[in-house]
């Protein structure tokens, strides 16, 4: 959080230290750490920047397991929850009745701000790895962009509320292009995917997460649009450089040569 703050305050140390290559090597750490947790069965519940330690070596720890709550006590809740609602919807007549409403327990813990939309909402029956993964998703955001996913002038209220509806910025949007360096089309895409409000849209894991990062940063991403339909290109062809350096030149050489006698050929024409 502490870090992020400094970028935003366009701290020299800070950008020279955190380049994006360093914030995306950041966010595999955290998504290694969230992935070895819930392979234990344990969910974090409050990943956010503030829980993010970075150590005077490029170390990432990420802390604060105050609330982490076991993925199977929590549907145990969830299941105690909805026999508790059916009780509670037979004696829902009595209490109309009597103008009198009973507090309702609540089941949102975390921070609002960082929350998944089921969690800010309280649906225990869905706060899984994929609650966590969201969570993981709003910090590579502000990592990213150093733009604030939801404000936080707002009140608690508001806050839950934008929680529940907040949608990811379309590809274009001007947040991806605040900073010096714009956020590469291909990561916004994977941000995309990773903060989608329809649960069935997000990475189903931290591995899934992980292994599309991984193509990522490899050049190996899906072409979804031109942007990353010539930066694809681009990739394939300095790999083809790489492996084959003359066979590529040549190839080049040849297409521009047919190239410049196709044009000369064709003024050659209109002329005569």
């Amino acid at each position: 959080a502490t870090i992020i703050d400094r970028l935003r305050d366009n701290g020299v140390a800070e950008q020279e230290r955190f380049p994006l290559e360093a914030r995306v090597d950041i966010f595999v750490a955290v998504l290694n750490a969230l992935s070895y947790a819930h392979d234990q069965g344990l969910l974090h519940c409050d990943v956010k920047p503030a829980n993010v330690i970075i150590g005077e070596h490029g170390e990432v720890w990420l802390a604060d397991w105050g609330i982490a709550r076991s993925k199977t006590t929590l549907q145990k809740k969830a299941a105690t929850a909805d026999s508790d609602s059916a009780r509670q919807n037979q004696a829902e007549t009595l209490r109309e009745s009597t103008g009198s409403k009973e507090p309702t327990k609540s089941a949102i813990f975390g921070t609002p701000k960082y929350m998944s939309p089921e969690q800010a909402s309280g649906n225990l029956a869905e706060i899984d790895e994929k609650s966590d993964l969201y969570s993981a998703f709003i910090l590579f955001f502000e990592f990213l962009t150093l733009d604030e996913w939801i404000s936080s002038q707002l009140n608690l209220q508001d806050t839950l509320e934008a929680a529940r509806t907040r949608s990811v910025p379309q590809i274009a949007d001007a947040v991806f292009d605040q900073q010096a360096k714009s956020v590469p089309t291909e990561l916004r895409y994977f941000l995309q995917t990773g903060l989608a409000h329809d649960r069935s849209e997000r990475f189903t894991s931290c591995e899934h997460a992980l292994c599309e990062l991984t193509r990522i940063r490899a050049g190996r991403f899906d072409v979804r649009c031109p942007i990353t339909f010539v930066k694809r290109i681009q990739n394939l062809l300095a790999d083809a450089i790489d492996r084959w350096p003359q066979r590529v030149i040549f190839a080049l050489l040849l297409s521009v040569i047919v190239w410049a006698l196709g044009l000369a050929g064709g003024i050659l024409y209109a002329l005569g």
